[in-house]
């Protein structure tokens, strides 16, 4: 039964809590430091303000004598206090007594510099826990303070109503960053940086709007349809596959936990008696209309056909192209391959598990693809808890969270919104089956709102008011500790801190300072290691690359590092193998590094991979040495087949003056890749080698009839034809491509203008170029055209003023353009003394 406080008014708490609901979601789902520190200093004030009550006839405020909080809230308290507890130093007997591996791995990498000391936490993240139990702690004043508010009917319609509303608040944001220019529609970053967390949220939204569509009747079940088609809407429009998946479950939920509440449970006091469906028909059209909209049994297939149509006008294309990939999940779903890694750590880590937050430098050492992403959760809410919290504490967290939610929808009435709000709840744990949007603040501040009312029907604990404020103190300090501790030693940060630091001692003095605070940490090693590596202080780099490679036995910095040391110390074998490692594991620059060392063919080969893309990295590499690189690409064609070893043999053979060679390979490539533009542009490249000109364009022509748009084709179609002064050609030629993106409609806008530049007609050039330049506003191509184009028209203040626009573009040389702005200047002086003379054109 609820637990009900006669004469309590607790809606100054609840306004705070909607505040917090609102608030995360819109401040990019509450991942922000101060978000998360603002969000626990109201979590506290709500649950001191929810111990409070105003009796009739006085205007002050008096506490009440002791409240009941049902076990939920006792529970997520005892959580709170078991990640407290990882962040406290244990003597390291009992470290190991409570997990082997976690000591073990403390002794390998704090022992071996000194820094083991004789006391450690149990997480092997400090810094990160740090956080993670100033959310806890959060999470779990806040999950009191709806609890308290859940006792009063007033109390949980207020709840469900702003948590109903803050839906399409949000999407309205969504929508207004699209209108203003800041993000795409489908995939939005903003608020929620995730589109997977975006769904999560808009899912605890949606559903409880509908619950109130259900029990409104006439306008209000109108804006309340609208409320709820408007969020979904939203999550369709993240191209959430697992939001999408979870939005049906919610429907199927929905539709249960309705039919058994029983409707008649929900009639509205007063209500008419129905009229059949027979009837309704014969009073005609509009009676139908209104029976639809209006009638109980219409709600939800009209709301979700509101919803789906929104959606699929907007982007239907884009969410059945998004959903067609579910099937291929299985096999190509990276995050799929994390669940056999997290259990190697639950396995590992059984008792106690490795701390909250420390899954992102834990995991690294479990992994055996050489990902570059960096997975930060499990991406699977039932595995991260045990993964955090061990085999004990983990399962009775999940088992609490299922206590409550069965409970309320074990009763046989149940409120409508209630109906939406469980609905809504269990697609989102369906949802975090694939995801982790329970760990953000915009996700689990609803989500514990929801399950706080849904305790009222557990058993409960009648807890004095003083001992409520106290914990709201508690709380407050606890999130106040880990705030603190993390601003000092954020993960990223650290890491960072080490990887930019100028010399090798600064790094050995910066990792020494911050391991403690990430023992598991990779980078941390790796980056000191490769910096005393690079400077051929072998001795010491060793033992850190060691840890790191250990740390992360995909991350090819630490082998690349190695190779430096073996190449130092004469030992070839070894450093040929390391930089091998390093090619493999993805390192772009290994071959590049090594080709000095290893200058003849035969050398590089054996580094590189015996892969196409090892093969190709490598004949690229040695463009210099024909023999060496011919050798690359003939091994990708011959054993691969890959159509770009036979673009390499090609280019190979262009620069030896291979014509003839050169235009038979590119009729094979033209055999093999079909599909490929690439022949025919190698093609009319040997033409041209061949002193054929018109053969080449006639090739480019052939080609753009079969590719129709194509950049790659069309470029320099008409660019031979400006060659041949065709400009009015070339013109038409640069119209035909077809740009989608933004480099591209820079190439098409540079062309065209050049061509009328071609033509003399400056003006028009310099309105097409603004175009250009607009694209891509980080290229100075096509201030440089603008610049040559103005020169030309005589108008040297703006081609001055365009060359120093273009020097402050990222990657641009100082001083490249210093000589060409004399030139402008001088030409300027004279064309005002001698307005009449020719202007000089300018030159790049």
């Amino acid at each position: 039964m609820p637990h009900r406080y006669p004469g309590s008014r607790p809606s100054r708490a609840a306004l705070v809590l909607c505040a917090l609901v609102a608030g995360n979601a819109l401040a990019r789902g509450g991942v922000d430091l101060p978000t998360v520190a603002v969000s626990a200093l109201a979590a506290a004030g709500a649950l001191f303000l929810a111990t409070l009550r105003r009796r009739s006839g006085r205007r002050q405020e008096e506490p009440i004598s002791a409240i009941e909080l049902p076990l939920l809230v006792a529970g997520a308290a005892l959580l709170t206090l078991a990640v407290a507890l990882q962040l406290v130093p244990l003597p390291l007997a009992i470290v190991r007594l409570l997990s082997r591996e976690s000591a073990t791995l403390l002794e390998r990498h704090l022992g071996s510099v000194g820094l083991l000391g004789t006391a450690r936490p149990l997480s092997l993240d400090p810094g990160a826990t740090a956080l993670e139990l100033a959310k806890t702690a959060t999470w779990t004043a806040i999950a009191a303070t709806a609890a308290i508010v859940a006792a009063e009917r007033r109390g949980r319609d207020l709840l469900l109503r702003a948590l109903a509303l803050s839906g399409p608040a949000v999407v309205a944001a969504v929508y207004g960053a699209r209108l203003a220019g800041a993000q795409p529609l489908l995939e939005p970053r903003f608020p929620f940086v995730n589109p997977n967390h975006l769904a999560g949220f808009l899912q605890l939204a949606a559903w409880p709007a509908l619950g109130f569509a259900f029990r409104a009747r006439g306008p209000a079940r109108v804006g309340w349809l609208l409320a709820f088609a408007f969020t979904a809407s939203g999550i369709f429009l993240s191209l959430s596959r697992g939001g999408i998946g979870a939005f049906v479950i919610g429907a199927g939920l929905f539709l249960a936990l309705y039919a058994r509440a029983g409707r008649r449970a929900h009639a509205p006091e007063n209500a008419p008696p129905p009229v059949s469906w027979r009837e309704t028909v014969r009073r005609g059209p509009r009676a139908v209309g209104r029976a639809l909209l209006f009638r109980s049994g219409a709600v939800l297939p009209v709301a979700i056909s509101v919803a789906l149509g929104l959606a699929a006008f907007l982007a239907f294309d884009r969410i059945v192209a998004e959903m067609r990939t579910v099937s291929e999940a299985s096999t190509t779903e990276v995050k799929l391959a994390l669940w056999p890694s997290a259990l190697q750590v639950i396995r590992d880590h059984p008792l106690v598990g490795i701390g909250r937050g420390a899954f992102a430098n834990v995991f690294p050492s479990y992994k055996w693809d050489p990902l570059l992403a960096t997975f930060t959760h499990v991406e699977n809410e039932w595995l991260q808890v045990p993964v955090d919290l061990g085999v004990i504490l983990g399962p009775l967290a999940i088992a609490l969270f299922a206590w409550a939610w069965l409970a309320a929808a074990r009763r046989r009435e149940i409120s409508r919104p209630m109906v939406g709000a469980l609905a809504a709840a269990g697609a989102v744990v369906a949802q975090n089956v694939f995801d982790f949007s329970l760990e953000i603040s915009g996700v689990a501040i609803p989500f514990i709102i929801v399950l706080a009312i849904a305790a009222r029907d557990m058993p409960s604990v009648r807890v004095p008011r003083l001992a409520i404020r106290a914990f709201a103190l508690v709380a407050l300090g606890l999130a106040a500790l880990g705030v603190s501790l993390y601003a000092l030693h954020p993960p990223e940060r650290d890491a960072e801190r080490v990887v930019s630091a100028e010399t090798p001692d600064n790094a050995i003095a910066i990792a020494r300072e911050v391991l403690p605070w990430h023992p598991a940490d990779w980078v941390t090693p790796a980056a000191v290691g490769t910096k005393l590596a690079a400077v051929l202080r072998c001795d010491e780099a060793e033992p850190w690359l060691t840890r790191a490679m250990e740390r992360n036995p995909t991350a090819f910095a630490p082998h690349r590092g190695a190779a430096q040391c073996y190449v130092f110390r004469g030992n070839t074998v070894l450093a040929k193998r390391e930089y091998r490692l390093a090619t493999i594991l993805g390192d772009g620059d290994a071959l590049k590094e090594a080709y000095p060392f290893f200058p003849r063919a035969r050398d590089l080969l054996e580094i590189a991979p015996d892969t196409p893309a090892g093969l190709l990295a490598a004949g690229w590499i040695m463009r210099d040495d024909w023999d060496g690189a011919r050798e690359a690409f003939r091994r990708g064609w011959e054993q691969y087949a890959d159509p770009h070893a036979l673009s390499g043999l090609i280019a190979v053979a262009l620069d030896l003056g291979e014509a003839d060679e050169a235009l038979a390979l590119a009729r094979q490539l033209q055999a093999a890749a079909p599909l490929d533009p690439a022949g025919f542009v190698l093609a009319a490249r040997a033409l041209d080698a061949a002193s054929d000109g018109d053969a080449a364009i006639q090739e480019l022509q052939g080609g753009a009839a079969r590719f129709p748009g194509s950049v790659e084709l069309l470029d320099p179609l008409g660019l031979h034809l400006m060659q041949k002064r065709q400009f009015s050609l070339a013109r038409t030629t640069f119209d035909k491509i077809l740009a989608r993106d933004p480099p591209t409609i820079m190439t098409k806008k540079i062309r065209i203008a050049q061509a009328l530049e071609g033509q003399q007609r400056y003006g028009e050039a310099l309105r097409v170029i603004a175009d250009a330049r607009d694209a891509v506003p980080d290229s100075p191509w096509p201030l440089e055209t603008l610049a040559r184009i103005s020169a030309k028209a005589g108008r040297f203040d703006d081609a001055i003023q365009a060359l120093e626009l273009a020097s402050h573009k990222p990657a641009v040389p100082a001083g490249k353009y210093d000589e060409w702005i004399d030139a402008l200047k001088t030409a300027r002086v004279k064309q005002a003394v001698s307005p009449a003379a020719d202007a000089p054109a300018g030159s790049r």
